[in-house]
């Protein structure tokens, strides 16, 4: 069985841009969701999808990780996360996907797993 992680991150958010890239104890949300991900070793692939080359290039050396570039009609706020997860599926196939909202960073890994079962 396949399975794919993955944080979705827009750099357009209205009411907080950038949001994605506030520390949280000193870690930016999205790069401390997916190390999380990625530490708990319960997927066969870490997937950023993003908008933003400054959120890629903050995640980009994270060994393990696989960042896709979200097209510009999928970036909207109007855009729902169903038609983004789709892209992240079509470009990363897997039998089950379990995306992390980066906005709650403290999410223990106990949580990814029964998820996933």
């Amino acid at each position: 069985m396949l399975v794919v992680g993955s944080v979705i991150a827009r750099a357009g958010s209205k009411r907080l841009p950038y949001k994605n890239l506030l520390p949280y104890k000193g870690v930016p949300l999205v790069r401390k969701a997916l190390i999380q991900l990625v530490k708990s070793k319960l997927f066969d692939k870490v997937v950023l999808s993003t908008d933003s080359e400054l959120i890629a290039r903050t995640c980009m050396d994270i060994k393990e990780l696989s960042i896709i570039n979200r097209p510009t009609e999928l970036a909207t706020d109007e855009v729902a996360s169903i038609p983004v997860f789709q892209h992240i599926i079509e470009n990363f196939p897997c039998d089950i996907h379990l995306n992390y909202n980066c906005n709650f960073p403290e999410c223990p890994s106990e949580v990814f797993s029964e998820a996933i079962s």
